[in-house]
């Protein structure tokens, strides 16, 4: 009897996973921001236009972006310093630097606040231009008054307060006390607004039409006493660039009937040199609780009209 071994051979089978064995991430923490400073474009004598670019906002978000900039021994510009911004993310934001001084040399920088810190771009330097036009002047007392530009016309940017006329002449000063009730109206004349030289330093003289207009010599060489047209060109300029600051003064008006003021701090009383009717001439009123020129004239805030050339009202120059 043959007897057969059966041999059983078993090869074990080895069965391998394919899944994928998933690998965690580091936890990258957030980082301060990065961002670049745009070039400075549209430089003039008082503004130009500069920005931020945002590259990256370090994994966190943006609390506040924008440009800061500074002139004279401050060469790096901070937060601390003057600055232009928006409390939100974007990736590019321009706007324009105003108020600036002529012929100067400025600093700005981009900066990105988010949690972590304050980040800066580059610092970038720029001079505004030089306008000869708007050199301050003097008046024969020796005041000083700035000058700004508003379209093509340059302005002085305070009320008149000279006590002589351009040839050394004195202008009379007239008081609140009723000595001489009818010299005001005789002759070319002056006051203070309640007689408060603190109210003169601020606001300025107000004078009479003869003062003013009709002796034809009250401005500094080179300039004038403005026409309504003049006026109204400023205005109109004014209206559509609200940026623009002419700085009114509320000075208020003498009243030549009894020698009262009124209206300080309220409204703006200026004289024109165009004559309406006879007997009378032209004034501008403007109006506004911030000091601020708003509307048109004949609008809520800017009216102009005839008036009797006796009143006590604050004297603008234009450039010839």
């Amino acid at each position: 009897m043959k007897y057969y071994l059966l041999l059983l051979i078993t090869t074990p089978c080895v069965f391998f996973s394919c899944s994928k064995q998933k690998t965690d991430l580091p936890n990258i923490p957030p980082s301060i921001p990065t961002i670049s400073t745009l070039a400075v474009t549209s430089i003039t004598e008082t503004y130009a236009i500069s920005g931020c670019k945002l590259s990256s906002n370090g994994k966190d978000s943006i609390q506040e972006m924008g440009i800061c900039y500074s002139t004279g021994d401050v060469t790096t510009p901070t937060v601390l310093n003057e600055k232009i911004f928006i409390k939100k993310e974007v990736n590019t934001f321009t706007d324009t630097l105003k108020k600036l001084a002529p012929n100067t040399t400025y600093y700005v920088r981009a900066y990105a606040i988010n949690s972590v810190g304050t980040a800066y771009g580059q610092v970038i330097s720029f001079k505004t231009q030089y306008d000869p036009s708007l050199t301050p002047i003097k008046d024969y007392d020796g005041n000083v008054y700035n000058v700004i530009k508003i379209g093509d016309q340059y302005w002085t940017k305070e009320n008149f307060r000279c006590t002589h006329y351009n040839d050394g002449d004195g202008i009379k000063r007239q008081l609140i006390r009723k000595d001489f009730p009818g010299d005001w109206n005789k002759t070319g004349a002056y006051c203070y607004y309640n007689d408060d030289i603190e109210l003169y330093k601020k606001y300025g003289a107000l004078y009479n039409f003869d003062a003013a207009v009709n002796f034809n010599k009250l401005a500094p060489k080179g300039w004038h006493i403005p026409t309504k047209d003049e006026f109204y060109k400023m205005l109109l300029f004014i209206y559509y660039n609200p940026g623009v600051d002419f700085n009114l003064l509320l000075g208020g008006k003498r009243n030549p009937e009894d020698n009262t003021y009124e209206h300080i701090d309220k409204y703006s009383y200026f004289w024109n040199s165009s004559q309406t009717i006879v007997g009378n001439n032209d004034y501008y009123i403007m109006y506004n609780n911030y000091g601020k020129i708003t509307g048109i004239p004949n609008s809520h805030k800017i009216e102009r009209g005839p008036y009797y050339k006796s009143p006590g009202f604050s004297v603008r120059l234009v450039k010839d």
